[in-house]
């Protein structure tokens, strides 16, 4: 909800032209969902399940297998595109974007320092597609 109440202000009131979605490999809560660390974090855990299948189910498709911090990585960026879609689930934004408004998934590494544009492992692996059929 907060998150929606904040996309409607941003659009309607202050009238933005561009919204940003970004996440980060390294991710706390994406780790602690694989190391099972987020305990009773029940919202953690329900927020971050999705992206988990829908790579996991795509990894499955196409028979691919990815080290622990490769899969980390993927559903860090499978986790930016759901949000991508859920911030699209709201009238206001769909209106928006057809009016002109940008919405742009980026994935920054605290490691490297840089900022990656859209889904770099995903697609690398050919999985862009098949993980976002497995988020709707």
């Amino acid at each position: 909800i907060a998150t929606g109440a904040v996309l409607e202000y941003a659009l309607q009131k202050l009238k933005i032209k561009l919204v940003v979605i970004c996440g980060h490999y390294d991710c706390g809560g994406v780790q602690g969902v694989f190391e099972e660390r987020t305990g009773n974090l029940q919202l953690i855990s329900t927020f971050l399940r999705p992206p988990l299948h829908a790579v996991e189910k795509a990894l499955a498709k196409k028979k691919i297998k990815v080290s622990h911090e490769v899969m980390v990585r993927l559903v860090v960026e499978a986790n930016v595109l759901s949000q991508m879609k859920n911030a699209t689930s709201y009238s206001f934004v769909k209106a928006a974007l057809k009016n002109g408004v940008v919405m742009v998934g980026l994935v920054y590494d605290s490691k490297s320092g840089r900022l990656f544009d859209g889904f770099p492992e995903l697609s690398k692996r050919g999985l862009l597609e098949s993980v976002g059929e497995f988020l709707n």
